[in-house]
C-alpha cells in the first residue's frame, strides 16, 4: 500500500495524460494476524496486557488444540508442528481449510476466548486501513483531481472467522468468502 501510494504521489505530480488507471492491492489483509507482513499494525497492539500474555504463552507451548490459533497468528503451520511441503500461502490455506485442527480447537476449553481475539484483532486491522486509506483521499485533494477522478474501493474476497466451522478464505464459496463491499 504505501509503495502504491508513493507511485500515485509521484505520478500525480508529473504531466498527465488522460486517461489514467492505478490499482493498489493492499495484500496485508490477506493474512489480517500476521506481524511479519504488516509489523505497524502488529496484532499486540490491539490487545489487552492478559491478552497478549495469553496469545505469547499459546505460542510459545506445545499445547494440543492450539494449532489453528498459532497458524493465524504467525503464518507457519510449523509453529503447530506440523509441516507441509508448498509455498508459504498454499500451506497456509491448507491448514486453515484442516477440518481436524480446526475441530481440536473448537474443542478446547479456550476456544471462545481465542475466537474473541481473533475476532478483536481482525476488527482493529480493519480501522486500522480504514485510517491508513485517509492518505489516498488525501492525496486527491485538488481541485482538478476531485473532478476528474473516480476511486473504487472492493475486495477480492470475504474472510470467515468460524462460520461454517471455517477461517480464513480461498476454501470454499459461502458467502462469508465471496461477499464484500464496494465503494465508488
Amino acid at each position: 500500500y504505501e509503495l502504491g501510494l508513493s507511485y500515485l504521489e509521484h505520478l500525480i505530480a508529473q504531466p498527465r495524460h488522460q486517461p489514467f488507471f492505478a490499482y493498489v492491492h493492499v495484500k496485508y489483509l490477506h493474512y489480517p494476524y500476521i506481524d511479519k507482513v504488516h509489523p505497524e499494525a502488529r496484532w499486540d497492539l490491539y490487545l489487552s496486557e492478559a491478552e497478549i500474555g495469553k496469545v505469547k504463552s499459546n505460542l510459545a507451548n506445545k499445547l494440543p488444540g492450539k494449532e489453528i490459533f498459532k497458524i493465524l497468528l504467525t503464518g507457519k503451520s510449523s509453529q503447530s508442528g506440523h509441516k507441509i511441503n508448498r509455498r508459504h500461502d498454499g500451506e497456509l490455506y491448507a491448514m486453515l481449510g484442516d477440518q481436524d485442527l480446526i475441530q481440536k480447537w473448537r474443542s478446547d476449553p479456550d476456544f471462545q476466548s481465542d475466537l474473541d481475539i481473533i475476532h478483536k484483532i481482525y476488527r482493529a486491522k480493519l480501522h486500522h486501513w480504514d485510517t491508513a486509506f485517509a492518505r489516498l483521499f488525501n492525496l486527491l485533494n485538488r481541485k482538478d483531481l476531485q473532478k476528474n477522478t473516480i476511486v473504487v474501493v472492493t475486495g477480492d474476497h470475504g474472510e470467515a472467522l468460524m462460520e461454517h466451522d471455517l477461517i480464513g478464505h480461498a476454501n470454499h464459496v459461502f458467502d462469508e468468502f465471496i461477499k464484500f463491499p464496494v465503494a465508488i
